[in-house]
């Protein structure tokens, strides 16, 4: 069923990308350097710069959403840590309480999904 959504929404995005690309196919000049009569100018058609601004900002937008939950990634290994240095001095503990008695498996919580 996850397939199945996923190459549906897949469809539904490529089919109006396909269609832009066929209908914006003029080749437009693109220039870097807008105050130089010589600058640096690169031909493409229409459809690879809007695309291409669009995947840059994707990643750009993406690198900055990355660095700036960083710091809850980062509590959350402390956390995970910290509940694996209790789990094992409750191991610990519950052993020097009852030194003839088998251990019992503490049960392991999954961390959340990142």
């Amino acid at each position: 069923m996850k397939k199945l959504a996923r190459w549906l929404v897949i469809g539904l995005i490529a089919i109006p990308v396909i269609v832009f690309s066929l209908a914006n196919r003029q080749l437009v000049s693109l220039t870097l350097t807008p105050f130089i009569e010589q600058g640096w100018t690169l031909e493409a058609p229409l459809f690879v710069t809007v695309l291409a601004g669009i995947v840059i900002g994707m990643v750009i937008g993406g690198m900055a959403s990355w660095f700036n939950q960083g710091k809850w990634r980062r509590a959350a290994r402390e956390a995970r840590s910290d509940a694996e240095q209790w789990r094992n001095e409750i191991r610990r503990l519950n052993a020097e309480a009852n030194p003839g008695s088998a251990e019992r498996p503490v049960a392991r919580v999954p961390p959340p999904p990142a």
